[in-house]
């Protein structure tokens, strides 16, 4: 489980199935200006995708081994000037990462390949009121949500980390 602090990004875990809660723990890192949102790497790493403070920069901080420790510096993936949180999925082991960007739409960016750095961002285009939200369905499809300025919400899909259709609203 993981947390926003006004300083960083604490955890708790479990020492042991069915076992006892240990923590909070420290997540090296900058100063978060969002919630983090984990997501697995297709190793099984957690990585944390989260604003910086300040910048509102996407900040990605990982595990360096599974279930290891953490890597004491984080990746600084930009974006596209956005704010809030952060959406995430693993798609065919890609982890793909989601932002309502500064123009008031969202953009995505995605891991180059399984386990290993990200791409530059692309903007979906859109104009949404709040943070998109992302999964993957049991058919492998990627689909990200948001709400429109209409109130609707409204599903862009994808078989790929950076195809995607156009935005499609939900029926009412």
């Amino acid at each position: 489980m993981f947390a926003s602090t006004r300083t960083g990004i604490v955890n708790w875990w479990q020492t042991a199935p069915n076992g006892a809660i240990a923590g909070p723990g420290p997540v090296p890192g900058a100063q978060p200006a969002s919630p983090p949102k984990a997501v697995l790497d297709q190793d099984g790493r957690i990585e944390l995708a989260y604003r910086e403070a300040g910048t509102g920069a996407m900040l990605v901080s990982y595990q360096s081994g599974l279930g290891g420790p953490w890597s004491q510096s984080q990746a600084n993936l930009g974006g596209h000037a956005g704010v809030g949180e952060p959406a995430a999925a693993n798609l065919g082991g890609q982890v793909v990462l989601f932002e309502r960007n500064g123009g008031g739409g969202v953009s995505t960016t995605a891991q180059t390949a399984p386990n290993s750095g990200y791409g530059p961002w692309q903007d979906l285009g859109g104009t949404v009121l709040d943070y998109p939200t992302a999964l993957v369905d049991g058919g492998g499809v990627l689909h990200v949500f948001a709400i429109g300025t209409d109130g609707r919400v409204y599903c862009r899909t994808g078989t790929t980390p950076t195809g995607f259709g156009g935005w499609q609203g939900l029926p009412l």
